[in-house]
C-alpha cells in the first residue's frame, strides 16, 4: 500500500483534476470512480459513531439502509467548467409499502469529501421503472443540514467524514419505488459511502457515469474492478408511517358556517363530524385535512377534537390545531407560469387545510368530533364555509355531521344536520384523518375526556375561543 504522504499527494492532484483541471481535458483527468482506488479502506475510518448518539433525536427513520460499512464509495458529482463538463452518479431504493402513506420529513446521508470546506450537496429523487432510476419524482432538494462528523484517518487522511439532512415535507401514497441520488455540486470529491456490508434491500445500488464508461444506470456489481461489489449506500427516511383512519374526501361546493371571532370573546359557530379510534391500542394523529371555503385569512384557521358522549360533542374542545398547511384549489390548474383559475363556492375560494404529526395521541375505543374553522375580525362580509362530503347511496360515515351557532334561535347547542333549517337531510363533513403507532416510550394518554394536546405546530400567537362554551348563550 502507498504510504499517507504519498496518497495525500495524490489526492491533492485528484483536486485539482476535478476542480480547475477539468477545464482542460476531462478524458486525463477524471477523479477516482471510488474509494478503493484511492487505498484499503479496513481501518481507515477513525470517526465511526453511533446513529442513536450523533443525529437530532427527532429523525424519525422508517426506512433505514444502515450506517456506512467503510467497505467503498462511490463517486457522486457534477461539475461545469467553460469548454468541459463531468458527471457520476449513484442511486439506491427504497419503497413505500401498499396500504399505507407516508410522511418524509426529511432523508439524510453519509459522504467523504475531500478538498472542500463547505460542501455542496443537491439530493435528487427518482421514480422507478424496471428497476432502474426513471424520471425525477420530485424537484431537486438542496441546502440540507450539514453535520462534520470529523476527518478520517488512514489511506483516507485528508478526507473528511459529512452527514446530510434534507427537508422534503412531502406526504405521499404507497404503493411507489423512489430511488436516492445525493449529487456532489462543483470542485472537490464527494463520495457516497456504502452500508450493509453487502446484505442489499431491494435493487443494489446504480451507477451513471458516460465518462468511465456507464451512460446508462448500470448494476454497481458491474462497475468492473474500479468498484465492482454488489452493495447498498447509505441512507435513512425520517418522518412517519401512516395509515388512512377515515376518508371523508370527495367534497360538495356546499357546507354550513364555521367560524369563530377574534380574542375569544364570542364562539360563533362550529360544523363537527365524527370519527372514531377503533378497540385496543392508542394511536398518535399522523395527518388530518379538511375543506373549507373563506375568505378570512387563511393563517388563522383552525381545528379543534371534542370527545363524545353517546352521538354528540363533549364541550368544551380539549384539543386545538393551529397553524395549518395551506393549499389553494383551482378549478383550472396554474401551468408554466399561467395564473390557474380558483374553485369557489358562493364566491370563496377553497382551500385544503392539513395538519402534520401535531403530536396528538388519542385513546383506542373512543369516538371523537372534528370541527374545521378559522377567526374572523368581526367584520360583516367575513365567512367561512366547512363543505360537506359528496352525497352517494351510502354517504354518512359513522353519524351525520352537527352544528351550533349562537346567534341563531334554535341551534345555540350541537344539532343534526338534517334539521330543516340547516342541511335538510343528512349529510357529512370533507375530512380525511391518518393514523400512527404513537412513538416509543409515549406515556399512555389520559382518560378520553382529556385527550393529549398537540401545538400543531405553531401560531400561538392565535387565540382560539375553545373555552367560550362556558360563557356562551344557553
Amino acid at each position: 500500500m502507498r504510504s499517507v504522504k504519498c496518497l495525500t499527494s495524490a489526492l491533492l492532484g485528484l483536486t485539482a483534476a476535478a476542480g480547475v483541471a477539468f477545464a482542460g481535458n476531462t478524458a486525463r483527468n477524471l477523479p477516482p470512480m471510488s474509494l478503493t482506488q484511492i487505498g484499503s479502506l479496513d481501518g481507515a475510518f477513525e470517526t465511526v459513531q453511533n446513529r442513536a448518539s450523533d443525529v437530532p433525536a427527532e429523525c424519525r427513520a422508517w426506512w433505514d439502509n444502515g450506517l456506512p460499512d467503510f467497505v467503498s464509495g462511490l463517486n457522486s458529482q457534477e461539475l461545469v467548467v467553460p469548454h468541459a463538463s463531468f458527471q457520476a452518479l449513484v442511486a439506491d431504493d427504497f419503497f413505500l409499502k401498499f396500504g399505507k402513506c407516508y410522511w418524509i420529513e426529511s432523508i439524510e446521508l453519509d459522504m467523504a469529501i475531500f478538498g472542500v470546506v463547505d460542501p455542496v450537496v443537491a439530493l435528487r429523487i427518482y421514480d422507478d421503472c424496471n428497476g432502474r432510476p426513471a424520471a425525477l419524482a420530485w424537484p431537486e432538494f438542496t441546502n440540507p443540514a450539514v453535520t462534520n462528523l470529523g476527518q478520517l484517518g488512514g489511506a483516507l487522511a485528508g478526507f473528511t467524514h459529512y452527514r446530510f439532512r434534507f427537508s422534503i415535507d412531502l406526504f405521499e401514497y404507497g404503493y411507489r419505488r423512489l430511488w436516492v441520488n445525493p449529487v456532489g455540486i462543483g470542485k472537490g470529491l464527494y463520495y457516497w459511502l456504502t452500508s450493509n456490508n453487502g446484505v442489499v434491500q431491494g435493487v443494489q445500488g446504480q451507477y451513471q457515469a458516460a465518462a468511465f464508461g456507464f451512460p446508462s444506470w448500470t448494476d454497481v456489481d458491474q462497475t468492473g474492478t474500479n468498484f465492482g461489489i454488489c452493495t447498498d449506500f447509505n441512507f435513512r427516511v425520517c418522518g412517519k408511517c401512516c395509515w388512512l383512519l377515515k376518508d371523508n374526501s370527495d367534497f360538495d361546493t356546499s357546507g354550513l358556517s364555521s367560524i369563530a371571532f377574534a380574542n375569544g370573546i364570542i364562539f360563533g359557530s362550529r360544523a363537527v363530524d365524527n370519527f372514531q379510534v377503533p378497540p385496543g391500542k392508542d394511536i398518535e394523529v399522523c395527518r388530518i385535512e379538511a375543506w373549507m371555503a373563506t375568505n378570512c385569512d387563511v393563517t388563522r384557521a383552525f381545528m379543534e377534537i371534542y370527545n363524545n358522549d353517546c352521538d354528540s360533542p363533549v364541550k368544551p374542545a380539549s384539543i386545538t390545531l393551529t397553524g395549518a398547511d395551506v393549499m389553494p384549489l383551482y378549478s383550472v390548474p396554474p401551468s408554466e407560469g399561467i395564473p390557474g383559475i380558483p374553485l369557489t363556492f358562493d364566491g370563496l375560494p377553497v382551500y385544503k387545510f392539513s395538519f402534520t404529526c401535531p403530536g396528538v395521541v388519542l385513546q383506542g375505543g373512543q369516538n371523537y368530533w372534528l370541527a374545521m374553522a378559522t377567526i374572523g375580525v368581526g367584520t360583516p362580509f367575513e365567512r367561512a364555509t366547512w363543505l360537506f362530503k359528496r352525497k352517494s347511496e351510502c354517504h354518512i360515515n359513522i353519524t351525520q355531521g352537527q352544528y351550533k351557532n349562537i346567534f341563531l334561535a334554535g341551534f345555540q347547542d350541537f344539532t343534526q344536520v338534517e334539521h330543516p333549517g340547516l342541511a335538510g337531510e343528512p349529510r357529512d363533513f370533507a375530512f380525511r384523518l391518518y393514523a400512527a403507532e404513537p412513538e416509543a416510550g409515549e406515556t399512555t394518554p389520559p382518560p378520553a375526556s382529556e385527550p393529549t394536546v398537540g401545538d400543531g405546530g405553531g401560531a400561538k400567537d392565535i387565540e382560539v375561543p375553545t373555552a367560550a362554551f362556558e360563557s356562551e348563550i344557553e
